[in-house]
């Protein structure tokens, strides 16, 4: 006899049954059992998929609830909000924490802020993270992000060509913090994005002025993704 999926009604839980032995596999009754079945399994779906449905939504809630105290004026509601956005844990609060950090004048809220996103080890968190680098808005705090990057438990090594250019963009202090990230990534390196990094150190030191204040830094850089480059090929 073919076996069927029953549904456990406590865990939601689906475990395989044989058709009753008195059944005729193609009678009338056999296919009542089937689509009954088939009736019970669909049911207990929706309600699992309403259940998580629900608990998404609460959620959404919950964040945004997260976000709005984030701007109160009263400092004590803000620092209760960084401190429930450490306990969610969700990557959706890294750009409103960076907003908050680049506009307060409160050095308990901007300590909170830093003392949090310095603590990230979830590399969840860290498409956001890149994308607020290259966000006019965040310009004035980007040395910030990136000291995150090598002050946190984060792994940016798949972005190592996107931070090259940060560090050729940016100011003396920004290639400070691109060459401290990348001297502390751990691997392993895609070949490919090592190479986007070279390619674009060797077309800035062709035609850059080697008398600015940050070339001997990306000097500095690009000898160590070299040594990155080097070691993959011995690998």
């Amino acid at each position: 006899m073919a076996p069927h999926q029953r549904a456990d009604n406590q865990s939601g839980t689906f475990f395989l049954i044989p058709e009753p032995a008195f059944l005729n596999h193609n009678s009338a009754d056999a296919t009542f059992f089937r689509n009954t079945v088939k009736a019970k399994k669909c049911l207990t779906s929706r309600a699992k998929n309403k259940a998580m449905s629900e608990s998404k939504k609460e959620r959404e809630k919950t964040l945004q609830a997260i976000i709005k105290d984030l701007w109160a004026s009263d400092e004590a509601i803000v620092l209760d909000a960084i401190k429930r956005a450490r306990d969610e844990g969700d990557p959706s609060l890294i750009v409103p924490l960076l907003e908050m950090r680049a506009t307060t004048e409160s050095e308990k809220i901007t300590d909170a802020i830093q003392n949090l996103l310095f603590d990230l080890s979830d590399n969840a968190c860290l498409p956001p993270l890149i994308e607020a680098l290259d966000d006019p808005k965040r310009r004035k705090i980007r040395s910030f992000i990136l000291s995150i990057f090598w002050q946190s438990r984060l792994e940016a090594t798949p972005y190592i060509s996107t931070l090259t250019r940060i560090a050729l963009e940016g100011n003396y202090m920004e290639a400070l913090e691109v060459l401290t990230v990348v001297e502390n990534l751990e691997g392993p390196f895609e070949e490919e994005t090592l190479l986007e990094a070279l390619i674009l150190l060797r077309q800035y030191f062709g035609n850059a002025d080697d008398q600015q204040e940050k070339h001997p830094l990306l000097l500095s850089l690009y000898e160590q993704i070299k040594q990155y480059d080097q070691y993959n090929i011995r690998q």
